[in-house]
């Protein structure tokens, strides 16, 4: 009834534990060479007792003939799937610690939908055109909306009709001490009142 059977390696009962266990691995065939390094792999992990087990992914980037492979991508005893994360916490979890690149990126028809990185200083969702000259999350002209937080305050653009390759700021709420006590503004960078206090900050060309 099987093509093909492994064994497996057990987990602890927590179902916390990491243990590699056998898989299919992709090396090359260099007895008694300096090539020492595995290509690729799909391995077993027993996470939890039971025999209770995820799949790991590995791969291996790296210019030389023996530094060895890393894991990429999991897919956990849960039915989790982990990019860049070796315990997912959500059916798909992905992880980045890029600056210059989107932790996601889904392009179609000229149009590119990012998701900021984890360590980058703007926190971003954006739909950017391209061209797009711009390597990091920071508003570029190729942008047609963005939402970015960015040093506590959240900020929504839109792209400017009358003026190509620029974006206008069309609302913004500047974090405070409480979130539900923040300054609100829409049509203003500088909003002064609460949504609960002042009532909200409304700037229609000069008049508020």
């Amino acid at each position: 009834d099987y093509s093909l059977m492994l064994g497996t390696r057990n987990g602890n009962a927590a179902g916390t534990s990491d243990d590699l266990g056998p898989g299919i691995v992709w090396k090359y065939n260099d007895s008694g060479g300096s090539y020492t390094k595995k290509s690729a792999g799909i391995m077993q992990v027993g996470e939890g007792n039971y025999l209770r087990s995820g799949l790991a992914f590995y791969t291996n980037n790296n210019a030389d003939q023996t530094t060895v492979w890393s894991e990429k991508m999991r897919l956990s005893m849960d039915g989790n799937v982990g990019i860049g994360v070796t315990g997912p916490a959500a059916k798909l979890h992905v992880l980045s610690t890029s600056t210059t690149e989107p932790t996601a990126r889904i392009q179609s028809n000229g149009y590119t939908f990012l998701a900021g990185g984890t360590n980058d200083p703007y926190h971003a969702l954006i739909l950017r055109g391209i061209p797009a000259a711009a390597t990091t999350y920071a508003v570029t002209a190729g942008d047609q909306m963005s939402f970015l937080e960015y040093g506590g305050d959240f900020r929504f653009y839109e792209k400017n009709p009358a003026s190509s390759g620029t974006l206008n700021e069309i609302s913004r709420i500047h974090k405070t001490d409480s979130f539900f006590l923040s300054n609100v503004g829409i049509g203003t960078n500088s909003p002064f009142g609460s949504a609960t206090n002042e009532g909200l900050n409304v700037d229609k060309g000069g008049h508020s």
